[in-house]
């Protein structure tokens, strides 16, 4: 509606009349599961064990590619991963989780942000990392849109 000039966006962002610019907060995934859930009792586990639970999937407007990525329903290699339910929010893909055997899965950044006392957090090798972008219309870009995301990447490159 060009009611924004640019966004951060859960990546990845594929249409073609979009820009992504800055590509920050790269995390690696983890798998949120009840206390009582026998996942919760490993430091690790591989992408291939996600066959092995229900995922209370990610629901909303979002494209197939992003679904894939962030909500997937295979393995890498190939094994299906079974659903149950569905969430539109983290906090109630958590509620979910905490009141039976499902898991759900977030970046390393948001576990960490939503610590419970009846769910864990168990990382996830196998996974891409979550990412964020800054994401612009392509037709919309403006000499002001490139200094601020210019501003963002050299704040964002400065050392802490």
């Amino acid at each position: 509606a060009g009611r924004i000039d640019a966004a951060v966006a859960l990546l990845p962002v594929d249409e073609p009349e979009l820009t992504t610019g800055l590509v920050f907060s790269r995390q690696p995934q983890t798998l949120a599961v009840s206390v009582h859930h026998p996942f919760s009792e490993l430091g690790v586990i591989d992408a291939e064990q996600l066959a092995q639970i229900c995922l209370v999937p990610i629901t909303g407007p979002a494209p197939d590619y992003w679904q894939r990525v962030n909500s997937p329903s295979t393995t890498p290699g190939g094994a299906t991963i079974p659903t149950q339910g569905g969430a539109s929010t983290v906090q109630e893909g958590l509620s979910q989780v905490a009141f039976s055997q499902v898991g759900l899965i977030l970046c390393a950044a948001t576990a960490t942000y939503s610590q419970r006392s009846d769910i864990t957090f168990v990382p996830i090798n196998g996974l891409p990392e979550s990412a964020l972008g800054l994401v612009w219309r392509t037709d919309l870009e403006s000499p002001r849109l490139r200094a601020f995301a210019k501003a963002i990447e050299e704040a964002h490159s400065c050392p802490a």
